[in-house]
């Protein structure tokens, strides 16, 4: 449970610092060096966050939920060959 909730909390930062690369693009005052120094500030942060995030899930009990197994779609040799000797013993 404590892996759900810190790859949902990852997230959630993550996105909020691509947040913040908008924000410092559209709605900052900065200008020249400080900006670009706020967007790799915020990219790096972003990636890290959301990288973690992803690797908690790829990894962790998330991984279980992602990848249910799929139901046989044909039965096993063994088990045609025991229906196939019930059959031969019911019309014997």
């Amino acid at each position: 449970m404590e892996l759900t909730v810190l790859a949902i909390l990852c997230a959630l930062i993550g996105l909020g610092c691509f947040g913040g690369i908008a924000w410092t693009l559209f709605g900052a005052e900065d200008a020249g060096v400080e900006r670009i120094f706020l967007l790799l500030v915020w990219l790096l942060f972003g990636l890290i966050f959301l990288g973690l995030a992803g690797w908690i899930a790829k990894l962790g009990p998330l991984r279980r939920m992602a990848h249910k197994p799929a139901a046989e779609s044909s039965p096993s040799p063994e088990a045609v060959s025991a229906t196939e000797a019930v059959r031969q013993e019911v019309h014997k």
